[in-house]
């Protein structure tokens, strides 16, 4: 039998379940909705309507995170130099992806990752000084926004640089967030313009805020309970999932 959008009520309750879940991961730690949810998605779903679902919950998620707590502001005032090449690099990276190995690529930037938040986590203290930051960000967010361009994966570059700048827990939720919104916006703007948000997409992407929204706010209160400490290797140890996802594609 088959329900909503020619959905039966068990691909339905896996859909909620794997979209509650990468709502509550994003609530917590700020980043890892599409990481969660696009691979349980696609357990059910072609990967290209996995991947459109998550259009609307991924766009208004970075939205709320980005504005809440009146951090938006200084994230705004600090990291535009990051942003703006960000955008630059996507638009540049989209334009190479044809003669590019993707493959290399991922492997590449999965390995640097996966090393970085081991050095991390077993106590390595790989940091940047605050007078070294306006050097770095913005050749930092043209590096990402290219590798996004090239991979549709730019923040984990930007989350290990926000976790070696020391950002408390809160601001780093509202830094990436400003980061993935700006990001994400000509990301899914290309994508509707190629035509893969058909009415069917939109629809089901509507429907997966609910499950996303109450996984966000789950996870914020999550947030709240665990000290910075604890935050910052669940970073970390989610950086290496992401890592090991880039590896994986590549292989």
């Amino acid at each position: 039998m088959e329900g909503i959008l020619g959905l039966g009520p068990e691909t339905l309750a896996w859909c909620f379940a794997a979209l509650l879940l990468g709502g509550t991961v994003k609530g917590m730690m700020g980043i890892g909705l599409p990481l969660v949810a696009v691979p349980l998605l696609a357990m059910q779903l072609p990967v290209p309507t996995a991947i459109a679902t998550l259009g609307l919950p991924v766009l208004i998620s970075n939205f709320v995170q980005m504005t809440a707590g009146g951090d938006l502001r200084p994230a705004l005032a600090r990291f535009w130099p990051l942003v703006a090449t960000l955008v630059a690099g996507i638009l540049i990276g989209a334009q190479l992806l044809a003669t590019i190995d993707e493959r290399r690529l991922s492997l590449f930037l999965g390995s640097v990752v996966i090393l970085f938040s081991l050095l991390n986590l077993v106590g390595g203290r790989i940091a940047v000084p605050a007078v070294a930051e306006r050097r770095i960000s913005p050749p930092l967010g043209f590096a990402a926004g290219v590798l996004g361009g090239l991979s549709s994966f730019f923040g984990p570059p930007v989350a290990m640089y926000f976790v070696a700048l020391k950002l408390p827990k809160d601001r780093f939720v509202s830094a990436i967030a400003l980061v993935y919104f700006c990001g994400t916006v000509p990301l899914y703007s290309a994508m509707a313009s190629l035509g893969l948000f058909g009415l069917r997409e939109v629809a089901m992407s509507a429907l997966a805020l609910i499950p996303v929204g109450l996984g966000l706010w789950l996870g914020q209160r999550l947030r709240r309970s665990i000290p910075q400490q604890t935050f910052t290797r669940l970073i970390l140890a989610l950086l290496i999932a992401i890592g090991a996802t880039l590896i994986w594609r590549a292989l």
